[in-house]
């Protein structure tokens, strides 16, 4: 309200409106609610406007005290850089070297990490008592209650100007990304609670990159690429973009770098591969195929093994599955413990039921599932019990596949896996529609959009979402089903993702075919098949075959067009009466076969 009232005071005129409100609130919640500081704020949108303000205050920092300064003053405390250079020159020498030095902190901070980038180490303790009792450093707790200590945003941007002034800025900023690039190694290489601690860390392991982006430094470079890779590798939902275009240039030029080794090059193609394997399927494989050559040349059989894991992945995201077969064999030829072999025997199997192989796929889970028991590890008894039960729906043992993912919830539960409990949620969600349970198909879909919304998860909220479209179209709530498919359309759109976002293109056209708009609904269709173009999979073509007959079905004047689309859907029907058919073994074309059989009766 301060900022609205100050502005509208500097600019009469100004239509405060919601996007204009949420942008005061942003700018109020950034200069965490001080007086002079929002008010300072407002007096600029005689220029700008209250959203690129925001921007400015958030993308700007060492620009943000030009921005907060008070024009019309010429003496005085009047300005917010004054008030904060005031509040300098009352500490003592050592105290304001250090809150300079400690400028080039992005994120929270400990004590230990003070220390290392302090040009005197010895003195940082006392020091940041002195600039906490100056109300310079707050203290706090991050998730894993650990000491933290935080800067003022407008302090540390009054910090970060005097720090460009001093001789010794690049030595400080090169101890910063020395830092980080150090603890990103040793985060990498123990993995186990690597995201957690990369959260921790993330806005200073971004500075790191990105400075090394900046920067011909050859030491530059090796920190801010350990520094993104660790990012790609366990940054869950931590600006994925930034990331990628970090790691992508820092890898290019890494690869004309004698001084970064293949091992670290590995990983960093990794790490693409992560990062492109939603939405870029073919950067992703060529990603993968790097690694695996790089892991070679290091001689690092681990990781060797994760690539080629890797590789399985991508080459099946992108319907290459004669590419995913050959990787998943020399991943299992080349297995050497019982982790690597079951990582192995549950890709092989997933290619296998991809190639029609039921029997040999339902084999390999087996396999898979007995070494996991074996060592009672009921974390990866969960990964294992859920690629059975998708192994199972594709043989149509409907029932063993509600088994599976309900024994592997109960286990996801008990270890706190929330992603695959919401994932788990979403398939069984799949078998009671399957099996005609209407009110429990779209309760377990809502349990997976829930889980999928704590976890941040995009990808799997919109698959969950179109999924309860289906269950509406079934159900004749069309405009309901709309809202479905328009929802995770949007969201797959945003993430990158082709497969699953022309499968829900397909069921909008269906669902305009069932409104009378032929001409919308044939669009769509050809959209869609434009879209799913690049997608090899033959169970996308049947998919596509299954929705374009049916809109033909349902719209086309011509009798004998309508007689052909029919014959075409009722051979589709008969197809789920054989498990081994791609009809059957597709979840969505499953689902679309559902509305087929409702319009032929």
């Amino acid at each position: 309200e301060l900022f609205v009232s100050r502005a509208q005071r500097a600019r009469p005129l100004l239509a405060i409106g919601a996007r204009e409100r949420e942008a005061a609130a942003e700018i109020a919640r950034m200069l965490d609610g001080n007086p002079l500081a929002i008010s300072l704020a407002a007096a600029r949108v005689s220029v700008l406007s209250p959203v690129q303000i925001a921007t400015r205050l958030r993308e700007r920092t060492q620009d943000r005290l030009a921005l907060l300064q008070d024009r019309s003053q010429t003496h005085g405390a009047a300005s917010l850089a004054e008030a904060i250079a005031w509040s300098f020159q009352l500490l003592d020498p050592e105290a304001r070297a250090l809150a300079v030095e400690l400028s080039v902190l992005a994120g929270p901070f400990d004590v230990e990490t003070a220390e290392a980038i302090a040009r005197a180490p010895e003195t940082v303790l006392d020091a940041i008592e002195r600039l906490r009792d100056a109300s310079l450093l707050r203290t706090g707790t991050d998730a894993a209650e650990q000491a933290r200590l935080t800067m003022d945003p407008n302090v540390r941007a009054f910090a970060l100007r005097e720090l460009k002034q001093r001789p010794d800025a690049a030595a400080v900023e090169a101890a910063h990304a020395h830092f980080f690039g150090e603890l990103a190694e040793r985060l990498l290489a123990r993995q186990a609670s690597a995201s957690r601690e990369t959260a921790a860390v993330h806005l200073d392991l971004q500075a790191a990159a990105q400075r090394a982006r900046a920067s011909e430094d050859p030491a530059a470079l090796l920190s801010g690429l350990r520094a993104a890779t660790l990012l790609a590798l366990h940054g869950d939902a931590l600006d994925p973009e930034q990331t990628e275009a970090a790691l992508a240039e820092l890898t290019a030029r890494a690869a004309r770098d004698a001084g970064v080794g293949p091992r670290l090059r590995a990983r960093a193609a990794l790490g693409l591969v992560r990062l492109r394997q939603q939405r870029d399927a073919d950067g992703a494989v060529r990603a993968a195929r790097e690694a695996v050559a790089l892991a070679q040349e290091a001689g690092d059989a681990t990781l060797t093994h994760q690539a080629r894991l890797g590789l399985v992945d991508t080459s099946i995201a992108k319907g290459a599955i004669g590419d995913a077969f050959l990787a998943a064999e020399a991943a299992l030829a080349e297995a050497k413990d019982v982790d690597a072999e079951i990582d192995a025997l549950e890709r092989a199997a997933t290619v296998a039921w991809r190639r029609s192989e039921l029997d040999r796929a339902l084999v390999l889970m087996r396999q898979a599932l007995a070494l996991v028991e074996a060592r009672r590890d009921r974390r990866r008894q969960a990964d294992v019990l859920r690629t059975m039960g998708i192994v199972c729906v594709q043989q149509g043992r409907f029932d063993d596949a509600r088994a599976a993912y309900e024994r592997a919830r109960e286990l996801g539960r008990a270890e706190g896996m929330d992603v695959l409990v919401a994932v788990l949620a979403n398939n069984l969600g799949v078998i009671h529609h399957e099996q005609e349970r209407h009110e429990e198909a779209r309760a377990a879909f809502e349990e997976a959009i829930a889980g999928a919304k704590k976890a941040g998860r995009a990808m799997l909220f919109a698959v969950a979402r179109g999924n309860i479209g289906f269950v509406d179209q079934e159900a004749g709530a069309n405009a309901e089903a709309r809202i479905g498919f328009d929802e995770a359309i949007a969201t797959l759109a945003a993430v990158g993702d082709v497969r699953y976002r022309g499968a829900y293109v397909l069921a909008r056209a269906a669902l305009l075919a069932d409104e009378g708009d032929a001409a919308r609904a044939r669009a769509e269709i050809a959209a869609a098949k434009a879209l799913l173009g690049d997608i090899l999979e033959p169970q996308m073509a049947v998919l596509i075959a299954i929705r374009e007959a049916y809109v033909e079905l349902v719209c086309a004047t011509d009798l004998d067009a309508r007689r052909e689309a029919e014959e075409v859907l009722r051979g589709y029907v008969a197809d789920l009466a054989r498990p081994d058919s791609i009809a059957a073994r597709s979840d969505i074309s499953r689902m679309a076969l559902r509305l087929v059989r409702r319009r032929l009766s």
